[in-house]
């Protein structure tokens, strides 16, 4: 016999239910109007063009000198800043690019 009049069972465990929120949140609201991000925070999306590597989301401020983004960069994937060439792209479109140095003295 089928039983059609089932209910779903509850959820009491918290960790479940953080994750419960966390998967069924809606991903369409702006993040700096949900208090997700302040206003100074950018996520950046960052790929490495000569290693397999890609870091989701990391956080910047909208401060941040070119140099200290650099030497994050190089935190994360081990290239110096002064090999770094950066592209900024948004939706595939390239918006500005920053070439490498000449030395390891500007960045």
């Amino acid at each position: 016999s089928s039983n059609t009049g089932a209910t779903k069972p509850q959820i009491r465990n918290k960790d479940m239910l953080a994750l419960k929120r966390y998967i069924t949140a809606k991903d369409n609201l702006n993040p700096y109007e949900d208090g997700r991000l302040q206003p100074n925070t950018l996520l950046i999306d960052l790929t490495h063009s000569n290693l397999k590597q890609r870091h989701i989301e990391i956080r910047f401020d909208r401060h941040d000198t070119i140099a200290t983004v650099k030497q994050r960069i190089h935190q994360k994937t081990g290239t110096p800043p002064h090999f770094q060439h950066l592209i900024l792209k948004s939706s595939g479109n390239i918006l500005h690019e920053i070439p490498a140095s000449d030395g390891p003295s500007s960045s």
